[in-house]
């Protein structure tokens, strides 16, 4: 069931664009506890999705991803901070490099992460020079958490070899005490 549909950066701008990526990655944040968890992408197959059909455009790279004739939009936009959002919220959704069809992806992203990284100094810096100190932060953390590694291991309580994944919890009415 699909709930809504996203919109491409030529129907809403560069601006609402923005604004439409970082709504899609912080509803994913919030699902997973900010990457606690991990999401089963079946339940959110549009997000997934538009996660996946616009990440090229952050960093001008080229997918190798089997839909082609959607042209990636968030990579070109040469952002650091969707970028490493973007990479965070696939790897919440449990893609790795097991998946040989999105892997590539997901690593030419983290390789423009980098490269950009040593075009502006080599010292962890991805923002530039007269941005405030909080958006140097922000943006930097945004990276990092991109090039980061990920582990769900399963909890005691999700029995043997299960994940537990937050959104049953999320649902449960809690009980005054």
């Amino acid at each position: 069931m699909i709930r809504c549909r996203y919109q491409r950066i030529d129907e809403l701008g560069h601006d609402f664009f923005r604004l439409q990526c970082y709504f899609v990655t912080h509803y994913i944040y919030v699902l997973s506890d900010w990457g606690r968890h991990m999401v089963h992408r079946e339940l959110f197959e549009e997000e997934f999705l538009f996660l996946l059909l616009n990440l090229g455009q952050a960093c001008h790279v080229k997918t190798k991803f089997p839909v082609q004739v959607y042209r990636s939009q968030v990579t070109s936009m040469e952002d650091p901070e969707l970028i490493g959002e973007f990479i965070q919220c696939l790897r919440i959704f449990g893609v790795s490099s097991v998946d040989s069809t999105i892997w590539p992806l997901i690593h030419d992203a983290m390789l423009f992460l980098l490269k950009l990284e040593q075009h502006c100094t080599g010292q962890a810096v991805w923002a530039k020079p007269n941005d405030t100190p909080y958006d140097r932060y922000h943006t930097a953390y945004c990276a990092a958490i991109g090039l980061m590694s990920y582990s769900f291991l399963p909890h005691p309580e999700a029995g043997q070899g299960r994940l537990s994944h937050p959104v049953p919890r999320a649902f449960q009415v809690r009980r005054a005490s």
